[in-house]
Parts: structure tokens; C-alpha cells; sequence
């Protein structure tokens, strides 16, 4: 018969020794927070050091102090940042533009890492990898702020690893970004300002022959407004349909294409002189960048709401640069065509010197593509 006073010893025992083995098998937790402003997510972690260790890549025995955190602050970052990112619409990723890591306190690690999306947030992905791989039973408590709202939770673990976060952004709001990325895109892409340079001297600069007369600005005109709608026109159905998926060509196609269509540009304006039915080009070669405006399209991701009006502002943006670059160039490039010299021509010189430049520009675009589209493929 095993007397009660053993039964009691037991039992104290167990209870003295059951909290150290609990603790020693406690999954780590730390906590997120989630804020959404604009473009622009920040998401902000904290945990203990203890919690924290594997990220300072040492071995498990050392003991992670305040001052090991300092040390290898970068190490921690990276580690980190390499194990969470932020998609904006499910195919644009957004780009981590800031990250900080602060002690708070002996017991806890503040990490903050800032990230920049392509546009204005709307549909966002958090995908959470950090820990797993040392602790399976590992726990995210996450917290998502919102100005003037309370914030809402969820618990990201092994299972679930992705937490999206839908946000009501008007169709209004949508389109007056969609719009600014259009004029952002013709003057942040040298490709398609090239193009469009070639077209432009060919206007302002053209007439057969050293002693021929340049067109009057009148006429250069008219020539531009064909040259320039037929390409508007052109890319615009091209941007449609590829954007609402009706049509699509892969980017190792298109993108050299594009750098042909430079080439063939300068070439024409170099052997020429005077173009006969450029318009005819600028269409055909137009259909082509519109592809290449639909990527960019497809890299910052389409809007839910006010889909064609996004689409519909997008092309006005490209089509307000492009104004805005015949606007500039073409006064400027009339003016120095009526210019005489004894031996030269003004006109001559810009255009072939400029041609020339042109030609260069879209050679070297075009074996980098097609090199870049063999070692993709």
C-alpha cells in the first residue's frame, strides 16, 4: 500500500518540474502590425530575444543579448526581410524601401520594415515565412490598422501562412493613378521616347536632298497629326485587348520587337530622307508597344473596380506625354531645319546625327533582349 505522504511528495514534485519542461517546449510568438497608407505598407514586428534567435545566425547555445542584436543588426534585417513579402493586386510585388530594428526594452526586438507598392493599395498579400523552419509550431499574432478604424486580427501559423487584405479604393481614385503611371511610363521608358523622336525628326526635319526645302510648319503638322494617330490609335487596341487578356504576345517577343521598331525607325529616317507612308509604319510597329504597355499594366496589377475607366486613363496618360513631348520637340526641331549655312545644313546634320543615335540605341536594346530572352527561355 503506497502511503498518502509519498503520493504528496509525488505530486509536488511533478508540479516543481512540469513548468520547466513547459517552458522549454513553448512555441515562439511574436506580434505584426499591419498599416496600409496609400502606396506605402509598414509593417512593424516584435518578439523576445529568445524568440528571435535563428534570425541572428549564430549557434543555439549562445545566449542572444542586447548587444548581439546591435552587432548583427543587418544580419537580423535580412534575415527577416527575406522571409516576409508584400504583393499589391496578387502579381506586384512592393518593394522594401526601409528597414529598422530598435530594442524597446532588455526582453524585446522591434523590427519595421517599410515597403512601396507600384500604386495606390487595394488587394494586398502578406506572405509570412519567417521562424517555420526552427519552430513548426511557431504563432504570428497579427494586428491590421486602419485611421479611423479598429483594428482586426488574425493568427498566421505553418498552415497559414498568407493573410490579404481587401481595401475599398473608389473607381475615381483608381483612374486618376492609373493616369499618372501613364505619363510616368513614357517618360520613365526610353524605348518608346525614342520611337517617337524618330517619328518626330522625320516631321520637323524632312525634305529630300541637301537643297531641298524642309516642309512648312503648317504641312510638318499634318504630317505629325497622321504619324502620331495612327500610332495612338494603334497601341491603344493593342493595350486594350492585352490588358483585358483578349490577346497577348510573350515579353521575349514583344520586347525586342520594340527595339526593332527603333532600329528600323533611324534606318528609314538615315536612307530616306523623306519617309513616304509613315503612318503606315506607326501604326503597323504601334500595335507592337502596346504589348509592352500592357506590362506594366500587368506588373503593378488591375483594379477591381473601374476596370475600363483605369484602363481608359492609363492610355490618356500615355497619350498627355506623348502631346507633351511633340509639343516641346517639334517647334524647336522647325525652327532649326529653316536654318542655312554656306556648306551644311542645319537639317542634315540633326537629322542623320540624330538618326544615327537612334539606330545605336535600338542595336543595342535589341541583342540585349534577345540575349535576355535565349538565357530565359
Amino acid at each position: 500500500m503506497v502511503r498518502p505522504s509519498l503520493i504528496l511528495f509525488a505530486a509536488v514534485c511533478s508540479l516543481a518540474v512540469l513548468p520547466g519542461e513547459a517552458a522549454a517546449h513553448t512555441n515562439s510568438v511574436c506580434n505584426l502590425r499591419l498599416e496600409v497608407e496609400g502606396e506605402q505598407v509598414r509593417l512593424t514586428l516584435v518578439a523576445t530575444r529568445r524568440d528571435l534567435a535563428p534570425t541572428l545566425g549564430v549557434s543555439e547555445g549562445v545566449n542572444p543579448v542586447p548587444g548581439l542584436y546591435r552587432q548583427k543588426r543587418q544580419t537580423v534585417l535580412t534575415h527577416v526581410a527575406a522571409y516576409i513579402s508584400v504583393a499589391s493586386g496578387g502579381t506586384a510585388l512592393c518593394a522594401l524601401t526601409d528597414k529598422e530594428l530598435e530594442l524597446p526594452d532588455p526582453e524585446r526586438v522591434r523590427i519595421q520594415l517599410t515597403y512601396r507598392c507600384p500604386r495606390r493599395v487595394e488587394l494586398l498579400e502578406l506572405k509570412y515565412d519567417l521562424m517555420f523552419d526552427d519552430d513548426s509550431g511557431h504563432k504570428a499574432l497579427l494586428a491590421v490598422g486602419r485611421p479611423g478604424h479598429q483594428a482586426r486580427g488574425a493568427v498566421l501559423t505553418s498552415d497559414r501562412r498568407l493573410f490579404t487584405l481587401e481595401r475599398e479604393v473608389s473607381a475615381w481614385r483608381n483612374a486618376a493613378d492609373f493616369l499618372v503611371l501613364g505619363l510616368e511610363h513614357i517618360f520613365g521608358g526610353p524605348d518608346h521616347l525614342l520611337f517617337l523622336v524618330g517619328l518626330l525628326l522625320a516631321a520637323g526635319l524632312c525634305g529630300r536632298g541637301r537643297e531641298a526645302r524642309p516642309r512648312g510648319l503648317g504641312q510638318g503638322l499634318r504630317y505629325l497629326l497622321k504619324v502620331v494617330t495612327a500610332f495612338t490609335v494603334a497601341h491603344s487596341l493593342t493595350l486594350m485587348g492585352a490588358a483585358l487578356g483578349l490577346v497577348s504576345l510573350p515579353p521575349r517577343v514583344v520586347e525586342p520587337a520594340i527595339a526593332l521598331s527603333i532600329v528600323y525607325v533611324g534606318l528609314e529616317n538615315l536612307l530616306l530622307g523623306d519617309p513616304r507612308r509613315r503612318w503606315l509604319i506607326a501604326g503597323l510597329f504601334g500595335l507592337v508597344h502596346g504589348f509592352g504597355f500592357a506590362y506594366i499594366l500587368g506588373e503593378v496589377g488591375l483594379p477591381r473596380s473601374g476596370l475600363i475607366l483605369s484602363l481608359v486613363s492609363f492610355n490618356l496618360g500615355v497619350e498627355a506625354g506623348q502631346i507633351a513631348l511633340v509639343a516641346l520637340l517639334f517647334p524647336l526641331l522647325h525652327l532649326l531645319a529653316q536654318w542655312r549655312h554656306p556648306r551644311w545644313s542645319y537639317r542634315l546634320v540633326l537629322l542623320r546625327g540624330g538618326s544615327v543615335i537612334i539606330v545605336g540605341a535600338g542595336l543595342f536594346w535589341l541583342v540585349q533582349r534577345v540575349l535576355s530572352g535565349i538565357m530565359g527561355a
